[in-house]
Parts: C-alpha cells; structure tokens; sequence
C-alpha cells in the first residue's frame, strides 16, 4: 500500500500488562515486549544525558572562581586534577646517606635534615618514609640504637 510505514518502522506497543503472568506470553509477544522496554530506556538515557551536559554547561559558567581555566578543563574531561610528581635529583637512600655519612639522627631528624638537604616531598608521612627506607636498606644504613641510624663507611 502506498503512504503505509512497513511492520518494522511502525513503533511497537507493549502487549505484555505490568504484573501480567509472562508464562502464558508467546516468544514472540516477549521479544515485542523486549524492544518496547529497551526503546523507553534508552530515549529515558538520552533524556538523561541531555540534561547532565546542560548541567556541565552551568558548572562550566561558573567555574570562574578557585582553579579557573583548570578547572573547566577538569570538568570537560570528567578527571580530577592529579598532582605533579617531584622529581628529586637524588633518590631518598641516596639522601639519607649523605646526610647520615658523619653522624647519628633519629628518623625524625634524618627527614628534616634531608628536606633541609634539598629533598623535596608533598607527603604528608614522610617520616613514615624515611622509616622505611632506613629499615629496607641495611646495605646503607646501620642501626645505633632504637630509632637512631647512621650510614654504613664504605671500606675499600
């Protein structure tokens, strides 16, 4: 017939009622049922994007305060802002046993004397750090006494 949609362009209706028992339904009456539900989802998904980009938008119209462009390009790409690693020009053993080379410092002395040495760090334990790298390398550092270490002399 002319000016008539075919089968497949007309929009299914749902044949299957809501608390209806689907034991009775055909395969055919729950594949129809199927592609109603999956259609109504996802025009409900676009709708919901829709307005989360239209969110976005007012997000991006008033990110004019702390963090400016940065934070409308953190916004845009959906990341948060990472901080950048230090790059120190010594590792942390290597520090610590300049530091250590002359004399004997507590852990909490060895971090602030390295910081002073030039290490820089944004950790907020680095003396939980310095610990550790005191403790994992007894090839560099020898204990004094409890919670005192010192470089271990090289002898050639």
């Amino acid at each position: 017939m002319p000016g008539s949609r075919s089968q497949q362009d007309q929009k299914p209706t749902a044949m299957i009622e809501v608390g209806q028992d689907l034991s009775s339904a055909s395969l055919g009456e729950l594949q129809q049922e199927l592609q109603v539900r999956i259609k109504d989802l996802q025009t409900r998904r676009d709708a919901l994007v829709s307005e989360l980009q239209a969110v976005d938008e007012q997000l991006l119209a008033h990110a004019g305060g702390p963090g400016g462009e940065e934070a409308q390009r953190a916004m845009q790409s959906g990341y948060r802002r990472v901080q950048q690693r230090i790059a120190n020009e010594q590792c942390l053993a290597e520090a610590l046993v300049e530091v250590l080379s002359a004399q004997v410092l507590s852990v909490t002395e060895a971090a602030a004397a390295v910081q002073d040495h030039g290490y820089q760090t944004t950790s907020p334990n680095f003396r939980t750090i310095v610990n550790q790298t005191l403790i994992s390398h007894t090839d560099r550092f020898e204990r004094v006494r409890r919670g005192h270490y010192t470089a271990v002399t090289q002898s050639d």
